[in-house]
C-alpha cells in the first residue's frame, strides 16, 4: 500500500470508476484513480461528525462550549477539506456572514461536508435546541443544486443566538455592578460581599 506524508492511504474505488482499475482494490500509483474514488486514512470510517454537546446551565451553550464545539467541528471537518474548516471558524467568530457567499463557493465535497455535519448536529441534539430550528432558514442552505440541511446555516443560528445571549448576560452583569453602592471602608461592604 503507498505511503505518503507518513500515513497509510487506504484506496476504495467507487464502480463509477475507471473501469480498468475496478478489479485492482489499490492501485500502485494515486493517478490511476478515477475521477470517482477518494481517498480514505485507514480508521477514517469511524470519525463521525461532531454533535452538539449536552447543555449544562441554562438552556443555551455558554460561550465556552460554543468554541470548544467549534473548534472540534473545525478539526473534523479539516480532515476532508482545509476550505470546509476555514468557513467553520469564520461562521463561528462572525454568525452573520453571508451564507450565500458560501453556498456559491461550495463543491460536491463541501456539500456532502455540510449535509453530514447538519446530520450529526441534529440527530444527537437536546429536544430544547432541536425545537430552535422551526424555521427551513436556521438550518438549511441553498445551493446550485438544490435546498439541503447544512451544518453552517445551523452553527450560523445558534452562534447568534449565544452571541446574544452572552452579551445580554454582560450588559446584566455591568447593570449590577453599577447599581452598588459606593464604599469608602471595607466594613460598609455588603454582607454578600464579604
Amino acid at each position: 500500500m503507498p505511503q505518503r506524508g507518513g500515513l497509510k492511504i487506504d484506496y476504495d474505488v467507487k464502480s463509477e470508476a475507471n473501469p480498468e482499475n475496478q478489479d485492482d482494490d489499490h492501485p500502485d500509483d494515486i493517478e490511476d484513480l478515477g475521477k470517482t474514488s477518494y481517498q480514505m486514512v485507514l480508521g477514517e470510517r469511524t470519525v463521525k461528525a461532531p454533535i452538539l454537546p449536552r447543555i449544562t446551565t441554562g438552556n443555551m451553550y455558554s460561550s465556552v462550549q460554543w468554541q470548544l464545539y467549534c473548534t472540534g467541528a473545525k478539526v473534523w471537518a479539516d480532515m476532508s477539506s482545509a476550505v470546509f474548516g476555514d468557513w467553520i471558524m469564520q461562521i463561528y467568530h462572525d454568525p452573520d456572514t453571508d451564507l450565500k457567499s458560501i453556498a456559491n463557493k461550495m463543491d460536491n465535497l463541501g456539500t456532502r461536508i455540510d449535509k453530514v455535519w447538519a446530520y450529526g448536529m441534529w440527530s444527537e441534539a437536546a429536544e430544547n435546541i432541536r425545537v430552535l430550528f422551526v424555521r427551513e432558514k436556521d438550518r438549511t442552505m441553498t445551493t446550485d443544486e438544490g435546498a439541503h440541511m447544512s451544518g453552517l446555516a445551523m452553527a450560523s443560528f445558534l452562534g447568534r443566538r449565544i452571541n446574544r445571549r452572552c452579551a445580554n448576560q454582560f450588559v446584566d452583569a455591568m447593570k449590577g455592578l453599577m447599581a452598588l453602592r459606593e464604599v469608602s471602608y471595607p466594613k460598609d461592604l455588603d454582607p454578600d460581599w464579604t
